[in-house]
């Protein structure tokens, strides 16, 4: 991708995380479902991450009808899910239409993009901080510790999940790619680059409380964007909370558009888990 117009950047930012399921979807643990108006994803891990909406283009007169029945279907298998709302998504009033069906708010984040051909080179290296990436089932499963802590997931979907991840390959020439951060030798940190859609979208960055505002988190976000950039990828985008806004605006990141996630939980779930994500 070189069109670097904000049309561009906005639609490069939604297809990207479109691309990551779909590709996800290649594993026999991920169910994607592909239609002309809505695009949403499912697995048996019981967190909103591995389930939910992620494109929506309805017809106004359809929504309600078309909410309900995506809820029956993940209510009937006992899963929290997650609906994804960007620019793209239609009818414009749809969060309101999410909100009466029971969805909450959990998050109003930025669509960021980088040209990674003006990605500063690589700065001072933080004393005693290893990057690596992952390439087998042991060092994925370092990487899923400061990752599901620092969304919140709970201990039991660590495996599950790793072993969806692994099933989508961890080879270097994959389009999934994982990196951990280990200090002294422990895991504190994650990030992800997928490689879809002409753009390299990075995700999963995450750093341990105790360790974080130290410059992990962005070290853990240039590394992907570095390997991104030698495999010939021009643009990066990211979806930022805004704890993390102002450390990606320092790399060179710039704001173009907004992603609001709901989440709705099975009945008697407790929402404080979700909303730490």
């Amino acid at each position: 991708m070189e069109d670097f117009s904000t049309s561009a950047l906005v639609k490069a930012i939604e297809a990207s995380v479109c691309q990551y399921a779909i590709h996800a979807g290649q594993s026999s643990q991920v169910e994607v479902s592909d239609e002309t108006d809505m695009l949403w994803y499912t697995t048996e891990i019981a967190t909103p991450v591995w389930n939910g909406v992620l494109r929506a283009e309805l017809a106004p007169t359809e929504t309600d009808s078309r909410i309900a029945a995506v809820v029956d279907y993940f209510r009937s298998r006992g899963l929290p899910m997650m609906w994804w709302i960007g620019p793209s998504t239609r009818p414009l009033d749809l969060d309101k239409r999410l909100e009466a069906q029971g969805f909450f708010l959990v998050g109003d984040n930025a669509g960021m993009a980088v040209d990674l051909a003006e990605l500063e080179e690589r700065s001072a290296s933080i004393p005693d901080l290893v990057i690596r990436p992952v390439r087998d089932s042991e060092t994925l499963k370092e990487w899923a510790h400061p990752f599901g802590v620092s969304f919140g997931l709970p201990e039991s979907t660590s495996e599950p999940g790793c072993q969806l991840l692994a099933s989508l390959g961890l080879g270097p020439g994959d389009p999934l790619q994982h990196y951990v951060g280990l200090l002294n030798g422990k895991p504190v940190a994650s990030s992800s680059v997928f490689l879809g859609a002409d753009v390299a979208g990075i995700y999963n960055v995450g750093t341990l409380p105790d360790h974080r505002r130290q410059g992990i988190g962005a070290a853990m976000t240039r590394e992907p964007l570095y390997y991104a950039r030698k495999m010939g990828y021009r643009t990066g985008i990211l979806h930022s909370s805004p704890a993390g806004f102002n450390a990606y605006r320092q790399i060179g990141f710039r704001e173009y558009c907004k992603i609001k996630t709901y989440v709705l939980l099975p009945s008697g779930s407790c929402q404080k888990v979700c909303k730490k994500g």
